[in-house]
This record gives C-alpha cells, structure tokens and sequence, in this order.
C-alpha cells in the first residue's frame, strides 16, 4: 500500500470534482472499490457498493457541469 500524502489527496479530489461534473457514472470505479460506502451527510443511510453509489450521484446531481 502506498502512503497518501497531501498531493495524493488532492488528485482524488480533483477527479471526485471531474466525475461530478461529468455526465454518467463511469469514473466512479476508479475513485471507488467496489464494496465502498457513500454517505453524503452524517445524518442519511450510506449508499453501498458502486452501483447504489451511481444511482444516488444520477439522483442528486441537477446535471453535469451543476
């Protein structure tokens, strides 16, 4: 496993931002394993596995680029 850094963080966030703004959920698999959990806030049930994941970014999202 490597270590994550400052810069590496800031990749992942980069590309979190990317897929957002991008329409589909396809880049999805490659800032999340498979079996992840998505919680979008503290108090909500976590989305769990990609493709719950892809469903509530397609749910959520007003469009790309929002």
């Amino acid at each position: 496993m490597s270590a994550v850094d400052r810069a590496h963080v800031e990749r992942w966030v980069a590309a979190y931002e990317q897929a957002w703004r991008t329409a589909g959920t396809d880049e999805l698999a490659e800032l999340f394993t498979a079996d992840a959990t998505y919680r979008p806030s503290p108090w909500s049930r976590p989305a769990e596995g990609l493709a719950a994941i892809a469903a509530f970014w397609e749910q959520a999202r007003d469009a790309p680029d929002e």
